[in-house]
């Protein structure tokens, strides 16, 4: 969902604005936040950060922010939503900081979409100081069965990336030097976009779906 708006990402800002974009947004959030404790006056590089919306919740919690992304289009939007936090055109796997930069480093939604992960995991370790959380979408989920029935009909490359399944992404964090402290499901609900049918389908008690995106909690070995 975040990557560059020459590779056709730039209608992820429409996308978040849609009933389906802000309950995905709000369900990853409701499971990342408790991860970043305490986040007042942390240091937090939200990488791949897109249009800025998970580095605006970061801000809303009092966390120092800074961003990057390689769509300044992108970052464009990014600035104008968190003025005060500073942002950077950069590759995940080539970000432009010293070691240990960070106390905290948000990772959401980006190695989907890049062609070396593990490389990526490294990097993030590399200007993290305590810990990292990572969001990725789920391979065996709805949203990932949607993906590879779609893949052939478009070129969008949402449709073109490798979303993970839950030993893929621990194997990768554990292989780039991370402690993996815990890796849970989040996102209960397929990726409909009617908002009536998302609170019908979220709410069904007896459905068990397996949840749309895994969050990792990550401790810099």
């Amino acid at each position: 969902m975040t990557h560059s708006a020459q590779t056709g990402f730039g209608d992820l800002e429409d996308w978040y604005a849609q009933s389906l974009g802000r309950r995905y947004l709000s369900r990853c959030w409701e499971v990342i936040a408790p991860l970043l404790v305490p986040l007042a006056e942390q240091e937090v590089l939200d990488a791949g950060c897109g249009a800025g919306h998970y580095s605006e919740l970061l801000a809303q919690g009092g966390a120092l922010v800074q961003g990057t992304d390689t769509d300044v289009q992108l970052l464009e939007r990014a600035r104008r939503r968190v003025p005060a936090g500073r942002f950077r055109a950069a590759s995940i796997n080539a970000l432009p900081y010293a070691d240990e930069s960070f106390d905290t480093v948000l990772c959401c939604n980006v190695l989907e979409f890049v062609p070396d992960p593990a490389g990526a995991l490294r990097e993030l370790r590399r200007v993290a100081r305590d810990r990292g959380v990572i969001c990725v979408l789920n391979r065996d989920s709805p949203w990932g069965w949607q993906q590879q029935f779609a893949r052939p009909f478009t070129d969008h490359p949402y449709y073109q990336g490798q979303f993970f399944d839950r030993e893929r992404l621990k194997t990768l964090a554990l292989a780039s030097g991370w402690q993996v402290e815990q890796i849970r499901g989040t996102v209960f609900f397929p990726p409909v976009p009617v908002e009536f049918f998302l609170d019908w389908l979220e709410n069904l008690p007896w459905l068990e779906t397996p949840g749309g995106c895994w969050v990792a909690s990550l401790r810099r070995c």
